[in-house]
């Protein structure tokens, strides 16, 4: 299991200078009105995996929550990152990586209580460790626009943290 090395949510309209890498959580939402959308993105180590023929299985694990009742779920997608280079310090809106078009897996997020959503990664971390990746992006986002809003655990958070559970043969 791995942690994220580094973990921050952007927002755009009036906060797209603003870093939100130290909150302890991690916001997601799509809204069409400027300054309420929110996309999360995470960074995991990889020095510590094996080659691409040996992992046999690779999820994104995040504890996470809808953060208001306006509608009773909502649909984030985990989507890979080019250019992994970004500081979560200094990451914002304006300075965010660009992101790949499909989800590499999606999940619905309902309900208030916490819970632990599953994003299985395993054929696109072979194909990055096979080009040599010692680092994998991604970015968590809304894949509609709605009312929706989600929350997940950072790495600041004191747990539920974020985690990269890889298995290799």
């Amino acid at each position: 299991m791995l942690r994220a090395a580094a973990d921050n949510h952007v927002r755009d309209g009036s906060f797209a200078t603003t870093s939100f890498g130290s909150n302890t959580n991690m916001e997601v939402k799509w809204v069409g009105a400027p300054g309420y959308s929110r996309e999360t993105y995470l960074q995991f180590d990889l020095t510590g995996v094996g080659p691409e023929s040996g992992i046999t299985s690779a999820k994104v694990r995040l504890f996470g929550r809808k953060l208001d009742t306006l509608v009773p779920s909502m649909t984030v997608g985990l989507h890979g990152v080019t250019g992994p280079a970004w500081d979560e310090s200094t990451l914002t809106w304006n300075t965010k990586p660009a992101f790949g078009a499909s989800p590499l897996a999606t999940r619905n997020i309902a309900g208030s209580a916490g819970a632990w959503y599953e994003f299985d990664i395993t054929n696109f971390l072979k194909e990055q460790k096979a080009a040599g990746a010692t680092v994998v992006a991604l970015a968590v986002r809304a894949q509609a626009i709605s009312e929706g809003w989600a929350g997940f655990a950072s790495d600041e958070a004191a747990t539920d943290r974020p985690e990269l559970v890889v298995t290799q043969a």
